[in-house]
Order: C-alpha cells, then sequence, then structure tokens
C-alpha cells in the first residue's frame, strides 16, 4: 500500500458502523436479519471494509460477494452512516451501488468484475475467506426466488426428505414414486450461509465453457453458492 493508501485503509477500519446509543444497533440487526453469529457478522464487517477499499482506490468497477454485498445493502438504509460519515468523511468520494440488469451479458460482466476484485483481494490482503468470498455465480436469483416465512413453513431440503421416505417406505419405493411423479427440482431449498430467510428457486449455472473460465478457485468441495451481488 501506498502512503495514502495506509490512511485510508486506517481510517476505514476505524469506523464504526454501530451508533453507541443504539439499543439495536447495526451489527445486531445484520446478524438478527440473516441469522450469523456475532463473531460471523464481526468478520462479515470487516470484509465489507477491505471491499470498500478496494473499490474506492480502483480504476476499473468492483462486485461484492454475497455476504459482503449484504453488509453494503443494510448500510446504505443507513443513510446519514453511509453518504455524509463514511462516503463523506472516510472515503472522501460518493460511491454508488449499481443493481444490475439481468441477462447473460450483464452476468457475465459482474462474473469477470467478480473475479477482479479477488484478484486485487490477493494483492493486498492474501487470501479471503472461503466462507464469505464465495466462489462466482454465473447467474442470480431467478424470477421464482423467494423468502420464506419460518413461522408458517418448514424448511426442509430434497435430501432430507428422501431420506425420511426411504427410511418409511423404502428405497425401491421411493424410486417408483420419484420415476412416477417426477419430483421438481424446484423443490430444492437453496444451501446459504443464513438458515433463517431460505430462498427457494431454480440452481440456474451456465454451461461448461463458462465454468472452465472461472479464475477464483478456494480449493473446497463446496457448490457454487450465493451470488455475485446479484449483479451489483
Amino acid at each position: 500500500m501506498t502512503p495514502d493508501q495506509k490512511a485510508l485503509y486506517a481510517r476505514i477500519c476505524r469506523f464504526e458502523l454501530d451508533d453507541p446509543s443504539a439499543s439495536f444497533p447495526f451489527s445486531a440487526k445484520l446478524a438478527w436479519e440473516y441469522q450469523w453469529s456475532e463473531i460471523y457478522t464481526y468478520r462479515a464487517i470487516q470484509e465489507y471494509k477491505k471491499f470498500m477499499f478496494l473499490a474506492t482506490i480502483s480504476d476499473i468497477d468492483l462486485s461484492p460477494s454475497t455476504v459482503v454485498d449484504r453488509v453494503w445493502h443494510l448500510h446504505l438504509l443507513y443513510t446519514r452512516s453511509y453518504w455524509d460519515e463514511f462516503c463523506g468523511k472516510v472515503l472522501n468520494k460518493p460511491l454508488h451501488h449499481f443493481p444490475g440488469s439481468g441477462g447473460v451479458d450483464e452476468g457475465l460482466k459482474y462474473y469477470h468484475q467478480y473475479c477482479r476484485t479477488v484478484d486485487m483481494y490477493f494483492n493486498y490482503f492474501g487470501a479471503p475467506p472461503n466462507d464469505i468470498w464465495n466462489r462466482p455465480k454465473f447467474k442470480s436469483e431467478g424470477t421464482l426466488f423467494q423468502w420464506v416465512d419460518r413461522r408458517r413453513c418448514w424448511i426442509i431440503s430434497k435430501p432430507t426428505i428422501v431420506f425420511w421416505f426411504q427410511k418409511l417406505f423404502g428405497k425401491e419405493t421411493c424410486k417408483l414414486w420419484t420415476r412416477t411423479l417426477a419430483v421438481s427440482p424446484k423443490l430444492l431449498v437453496k444451501k446459504q450461509s443464513d438458515r433463517n430467510l431460505v430462498p427457494f428457486g431454480d440452481k440456474g449455472t451456465f454451461s461448461e465453457a463458462h465454468i472452465k473460465e472461472a479464475k477464483y478457485s478456494n480449493g473446497s468441495n463446496s457448490n457454487f453458492i450465493g451470488s455475485v451481488a446479484d449483479y451489483h
């Protein structure tokens, strides 16, 4: 980092998103909304600050991870904190949040932005944590994406349903039912880091040709989960 970049990052690190006088501060609201633990919420906020540092010094557009984007979304609701204090006095420049318009070309555009973000992250901070910086996803949530109210609904993943049906009725019966009923993949519950508001919808990935273009791999065996900031 240059001296100016070090000074900027120090200001960002010192910035407090929590209002000391609030009974339900920013971090508590963020943890409640996504059912994150206290330590995970703290780490997500630190990663958000790193991204904002990168976005401020970068000459090109960058795209955050899904978790970082969630922190950003909530911070934008605190308009005085975000625009007056954070952008005005810490970053010393406005940093706007641009939702995407959707489509394959738009998706690939933001996918490459995300790869550039991760490359830049490596240069300044080393390897990003896998549980916050998800692998790039090539498509945002589809039109069937929706939040589920856990007070009214049970959240049961398809493998869990199949397991209990096999226990109750036997594997052969379940195979027969599966072939007969052609169970829809839309019944799948997406695996998310948060477990309070669980989205339903299509998996939606691109072809193998697009997947082979991926530059970022964290070396784990996890599936592509989350989105590349939903094309933000």
